[in-house]
């Protein structure tokens, strides 16, 4: 079975603290997670 994983970049609009739709704070958190999920997904 084929599998994808698709990572949106949300750092402009969701992460930035000027972003038009900032979460800010809890969305910069999340950084570190993300990047490992990834790297798992592509070992």
């Amino acid at each position: 079975m084929n599998k994808a994983l698709i990572n949106i970049d949300y750092t402009n609009d969701f992460v930035a603290s000027d972003g038009s739709l900032t979460v800010g704070e809890p969305a910069q958190k999340l950084e570190k997670r993300i990047t490992e999920i990834s790297q798992e997904f592509l070992d």
